[in-house]
């Protein structure tokens, strides 16, 4: 892997663990109350995640949108578009508290690499 490939590898990695710690945010449950709610994961694997330090558990995330209607194109491609309205103003009002930068990791859909 390239060095430019594994600097996106893992820029991506922290943007869908952003969007993850805004998605659980909105759940109102908490970390350790989302985990045995949705009985997946440990509180140390969710901060691994959230982190961007490993991808989520696909497992994991499949629950969590069904719990409360997220879809993998949030996490993975940053698109509120196939989100239900009330889930997308909830995240908006949530994010609006996030330093600017961050704000913008979270919302930004990804580029197409391009090659070296």
């Amino acid at each position: 892997m390239t060095k430019r490939n594994e600097l996106t590898e893992r820029i991506y990695k922290k943007q869908i663990g952003a969007r993850l710690r805004l998605a659980i945010q909105v759940t109102d449950l908490g970390y350790a109350g989302l985990c045995k709610k949705l009985q997946i994961a440990s509180a140390s694997q969710l901060g691994n995640w959230m982190r961007g330090d490993n991808y989520p558990n696909p497992y994991f995330l499949k629950a969590l949108c069904e719990y409360r209607a997220f879809s993998f194109d949030w996490f993975y491609l940053a698109k509120v578009s196939g989100l239900p309205v009330a889930v997308a103003d909830n995240l908006l009002e949530a994010a609006t508290v996030l330093a600017a930068e961050e704000k913008a990791a979270i919302f930004q859909e990804l580029e197409t690499p391009q090659s070296d």
